[in-house]
Protein backbone atom coordinates (compact mmCIF):
# COMPACT_ATOMS: atom_id res chain seq x y z
CA UNK A 1 0.00 0.00 0.00
CA UNK A 2 1.64 3.65 -0.99
CA UNK A 3 2.30 5.73 1.96
CA UNK A 4 0.59 9.35 2.21
CA UNK A 5 2.34 11.93 1.19
CA UNK A 6 1.83 13.16 4.94
CA UNK A 7 3.30 10.26 6.64
CA UNK A 8 6.38 11.48 7.65
CA UNK A 9 5.36 15.23 8.32
CA UNK A 10 4.16 15.99 11.62
CA UNK A 11 1.19 14.91 12.35
CA UNK A 12 -2.01 16.02 14.79
CA UNK A 13 -4.11 13.37 16.41
CA UNK A 14 -7.40 13.91 18.07
CA UNK A 15 -8.06 16.69 20.46
CA UNK A 16 -5.02 18.57 19.43
CA UNK A 17 -3.95 21.42 17.94
CA UNK A 18 -0.31 22.39 16.88
CA UNK A 19 1.57 24.88 14.32
CA UNK A 20 4.34 24.60 12.39
CA UNK A 21 6.32 26.25 9.54
CA UNK A 22 6.73 23.83 6.58
CA UNK A 23 4.62 20.64 6.94
CA UNK A 24 1.71 19.88 9.61
CA UNK A 25 -1.25 17.09 8.69
CA UNK A 26 -4.10 15.02 11.00
CA UNK A 27 -4.79 11.79 11.46
CA UNK A 28 -7.84 10.48 10.03
CA UNK A 29 -10.62 12.76 10.65
CA UNK A 30 -14.57 10.41 10.23
CA UNK A 31 -16.83 11.74 13.37
CA UNK A 32 -14.29 14.97 13.76
CA UNK A 33 -13.51 18.00 12.32
CA UNK A 34 -10.24 19.31 11.49
CA UNK A 35 -9.13 23.35 11.01
CA UNK A 36 -6.36 24.53 9.01
CA UNK A 37 -4.76 27.30 8.33
CA UNK A 38 -2.37 29.91 7.48
CA UNK A 39 -1.33 32.91 9.51
CA UNK A 40 1.01 35.82 9.11
CA UNK A 41 3.00 37.18 11.81
CA UNK A 42 6.24 39.01 11.97
CA UNK A 43 6.42 38.88 8.26
CA UNK A 44 6.43 34.83 8.56
CA UNK A 45 4.02 32.50 7.47
CA UNK A 46 2.87 29.94 10.21
CA UNK A 47 0.75 26.87 9.91
CA UNK A 48 -1.93 26.35 13.00
CA UNK A 49 -3.99 22.59 12.51
CA UNK A 50 -7.01 21.89 15.33
CA UNK A 51 -8.19 18.34 15.45
CA UNK A 52 -11.81 18.03 16.98
CA UNK A 53 -13.59 15.06 18.15
CA UNK A 54 -17.04 15.15 17.73
CA UNK A 55 -17.81 14.86 21.73
CA UNK A 56 -16.39 19.24 21.64
CA UNK A 57 -17.84 20.12 18.67
CA UNK A 58 -20.88 22.64 18.57
CA UNK A 59 -24.16 20.90 19.42
CA UNK A 60 -27.84 22.26 20.59
CA UNK A 61 -28.78 24.05 22.21
CA UNK A 62 -26.72 27.43 22.07
CA UNK A 63 -25.00 25.82 18.18
CA UNK A 64 -24.03 29.10 17.43
CA UNK A 65 -22.77 30.57 20.45
CA UNK A 66 -20.99 27.13 20.75
CA UNK A 67 -19.19 27.89 16.92
CA UNK A 68 -18.54 30.99 17.92
CA UNK A 69 -16.73 30.25 20.96
CA UNK A 70 -15.08 27.15 18.97
CA UNK A 71 -13.45 29.88 16.37
CA UNK A 72 -12.71 32.13 19.31
CA UNK A 73 -10.45 29.24 20.95
CA UNK A 74 -8.74 28.46 18.07
CA UNK A 75 -7.75 32.56 17.78
CA UNK A 76 -7.17 32.34 21.37
CA UNK A 77 -4.99 29.62 20.83
CA UNK A 78 -2.69 31.50 18.17
CA UNK A 79 -1.99 34.98 20.31
CA UNK A 80 -1.47 33.29 22.92
CA UNK A 81 2.18 32.82 21.31
CA UNK A 82 1.85 35.17 18.70
CA UNK A 83 2.82 39.20 19.01
CA UNK A 84 0.22 40.09 15.56
CA UNK A 85 -1.30 37.99 13.20
CA UNK A 86 -3.36 38.05 9.92
CA UNK A 87 -4.98 35.10 8.80
CA UNK A 88 -4.52 34.06 5.48
CA UNK A 89 -6.06 30.94 4.64
CA UNK A 90 -8.65 29.12 6.66
CA UNK A 91 -10.50 25.89 5.67
CA UNK A 92 -13.11 23.21 7.74
CA UNK A 93 -13.46 19.59 6.48
CA UNK A 94 -14.56 16.65 8.08
CA UNK A 95 -17.55 15.71 9.88
CA UNK A 96 -20.19 13.12 9.30
CA UNK A 97 -22.78 14.22 7.43
CA UNK A 98 -25.84 14.97 9.92
CA UNK A 99 -27.78 17.83 10.99
CA UNK A 100 -26.13 19.28 13.84
CA UNK A 101 -22.63 19.74 11.67
CA UNK A 102 -25.20 20.93 8.74
CA UNK A 103 -25.96 23.39 11.50
CA UNK A 104 -22.13 24.41 12.41
CA UNK A 105 -21.81 24.65 8.65
CA UNK A 106 -24.79 27.35 8.34
CA UNK A 107 -23.28 29.14 11.60
CA UNK A 108 -20.01 29.46 9.93
CA UNK A 109 -21.08 30.56 6.79
CA UNK A 110 -24.11 33.07 8.47
CA UNK A 111 -21.17 34.37 10.74
CA UNK A 112 -19.08 35.46 7.11
CA UNK A 113 -21.75 37.44 6.25
CA UNK A 114 -22.52 39.64 9.38
CA UNK A 115 -20.16 42.72 8.95
CA UNK A 116 -21.54 43.68 12.39
CA UNK A 117 -19.92 41.50 14.75
CA UNK A 118 -19.22 43.01 18.04
CA UNK A 119 -16.00 42.23 20.49
CA UNK A 120 -15.43 39.08 21.79
CA UNK A 121 -13.51 37.48 25.06
CA UNK A 122 -9.78 36.00 26.24
CA UNK A 123 -7.98 39.18 24.31
CA UNK A 124 -10.03 38.28 20.89
CA UNK A 125 -11.24 40.99 19.46
CA UNK A 126 -14.25 41.50 16.73
CA UNK A 127 -11.68 42.58 14.10
CA UNK A 128 -9.23 39.41 14.94
CA UNK A 129 -12.66 37.62 14.36
CA UNK A 130 -13.58 39.37 11.02
CA UNK A 131 -10.16 38.79 10.21
CA UNK A 132 -10.35 34.94 10.57
CA UNK A 133 -13.79 35.20 9.22
CA UNK A 134 -12.66 37.02 5.91
CA UNK A 135 -9.87 34.30 5.44
CA UNK A 136 -12.17 31.07 5.07
CA UNK A 137 -11.69 29.14 1.97
CA UNK A 138 -13.69 25.76 2.35
CA UNK A 139 -15.89 24.77 4.50
CA UNK A 140 -17.55 21.47 4.69
CA UNK A 141 -18.11 19.49 7.91
CA UNK A 142 -20.59 17.05 6.63
CA UNK A 143 -18.16 15.13 4.19
CA UNK A 144 -18.54 11.22 5.95
CA UNK A 145 -21.02 9.00 5.29
CA UNK A 146 -22.14 6.76 8.59
CA UNK A 147 -20.45 3.24 8.98
CA UNK A 148 -23.00 0.85 6.73
CA UNK A 149 -22.66 -3.02 7.71
CA UNK A 150 -23.39 -6.29 6.13
CA UNK A 151 -26.75 -8.07 7.23
CA UNK A 152 -23.70 -9.95 9.01
CA UNK A 153 -22.99 -7.21 11.21
CA UNK A 154 -19.45 -6.67 9.93
CA UNK A 155 -18.67 -3.06 9.11
CA UNK A 156 -18.80 -2.43 5.41
CA UNK A 157 -17.79 1.03 4.94
CA UNK A 158 -17.12 4.17 6.33
CA UNK A 159 -15.27 7.45 4.38
CA UNK A 160 -12.81 9.40 6.22
CA UNK A 161 -11.16 12.73 5.28
CA UNK A 162 -7.10 14.31 6.23
CA UNK A 163 -5.68 17.45 6.18
CA UNK A 164 -2.22 18.76 4.98
CA UNK A 165 -1.06 21.86 5.19
CA UNK A 166 2.15 22.51 3.85
CA UNK A 167 4.54 25.30 2.03
CA UNK A 168 5.48 23.65 -1.51
CA UNK A 169 6.60 25.17 -4.70
CA UNK A 170 6.58 28.70 -2.53
CA UNK A 171 2.88 28.19 -1.92
CA UNK A 172 0.75 27.66 0.72
CA UNK A 173 -1.27 24.88 0.52
CA UNK A 174 -3.53 22.58 2.00
CA UNK A 175 -4.86 19.29 0.68
CA UNK A 176 -7.88 17.17 1.55
CA UNK A 177 -7.75 13.92 0.89
CA UNK A 178 -11.11 12.38 1.29
CA UNK A 179 -11.02 8.19 1.11
CA UNK A 180 -12.99 5.24 1.56
CA UNK A 181 -12.33 2.37 3.74
CA UNK A 182 -14.48 -0.87 3.27
CA UNK A 183 -14.29 -4.05 5.56
CA UNK A 184 -12.64 -3.07 8.70
CA UNK A 185 -10.93 -6.45 8.44
CA UNK A 186 -9.01 -5.33 5.63
CA UNK A 187 -8.41 -1.90 4.86
CA UNK A 188 -8.73 -0.78 1.28
CA UNK A 189 -7.82 3.03 0.08
CA UNK A 190 -10.63 3.90 -2.63
CA UNK A 191 -12.11 6.59 -4.04
CA UNK A 192 -9.94 9.13 -2.77
CA UNK A 193 -9.88 12.86 -3.98
CA UNK A 194 -7.72 15.64 -3.08
CA UNK A 195 -8.97 19.01 -2.66
CA UNK A 196 -5.70 21.79 -2.90
CA UNK A 197 -6.58 25.08 -2.22
CA UNK A 198 -3.67 27.75 -2.52
CA UNK A 199 -3.05 31.45 -3.32
CA UNK A 200 -2.46 30.57 -6.49
CA UNK A 201 -5.19 28.27 -7.43
CA UNK A 202 -7.98 28.87 -4.59
CA UNK A 203 -9.84 25.48 -5.46
CA UNK A 204 -8.09 22.75 -7.64
CA UNK A 205 -9.74 19.16 -7.56
CA UNK A 206 -7.82 16.20 -8.45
Amino acid sequence: MKKWFWETRKVIGVDDFGTGQSAIATTGVAFCIAIGLFYLTKNETKIYLKHISSVYLPAPPNITKKTRKTIEDIISEIINTETSVIFEHVVFAGGLNSNDNKAIEARLLSMMGNLTIKLTRNGVTSIMLRDFLDAIKFIEVNMNIWPSLYLSGVERCVSGVSLLCCKQYEEDRIYIAHYAVYNSSVVIEADRCVMQLSKLDPFTRH
